[in-house]
């Protein structure tokens, strides 16, 4: 995972196969797991890794993603 200084964005990348999708999904609390993507990407993936970008919510102190492949 990276983090944009100047935006506090994040991007995660993991392992994929060109044609898989993804669930993508954040917590801040580990119970509730809220969608932030499904089916990404649009199309399925094209190489060997995935990378998402997300803006998490200023509030958000502690924030945790679950990324499911569909």
């Amino acid at each position: 995972m990276v983090r944009d200084q100047a935006t506090g964005a994040l991007t995660l990348t993991w392992t994929s196969q060109a044609g898989q999708t993804f669930l993508v999904e954040t917590s801040n609390n580990l119970v509730t797991w809220p969608d932030v993507a499904t089916n990404y990407p649009t199309g399925g993936a094209t190489g060997t890794s995935t990378s998402f970008t997300h803006q998490p919510a200023a509030s958000d102190s502690a924030l945790y993603y679950r990324i499911t492949r569909q």
